[in-house]
């Protein structure tokens, strides 16, 4: 038998739990997690309402030759064009269902 107290193992709260997965997450993030989309919904002039690209970054990977970078950048452009073109229509259809009724816009 031995005199020293046996130490058991002390459970993370809530916090310290989630706290350890995002330092295990921040030291994993490769150099694409680095990209940065700025959308912004404009506020006067014809496009007001709309929905456009602010801002946008795409740095190149290391392991990505040039092209592959342009192809990359290429599809992700075209990701968020199809994302804020689907939120400007969902937009309209919402003001034009409040214009017209409920019945005026059909699927």
């Amino acid at each position: 038998m031995s005199d020293k107290p046996e130490q058991t193992e002390r459970r993370m709260t809530p916090s310290e739990r989630q706290h350890e997965a995002l330092m295990a997450l921040a030291t994993k993030m490769s150099p694409r997690a680095q990209q940065t989309v700025s959308v912004k919904r404009v506020t006067i002039g014809d496009m007001k309402g709309e929905y456009v690209l602010e801002g946008w970054s795409c740095p190149k990977a290391d392991e990505e030759d040039f092209p592959q970078w342009l192809g990359r950048m290429q599809d992700e452009l075209r990701q968020i064009d199809t994302m804020l073109l689907r939120l400007n229509a969902s937009r309209i259809e919402r003001e034009l269902a409040v214009s017209t009724g409920p019945k005026a816009v059909k699927d």
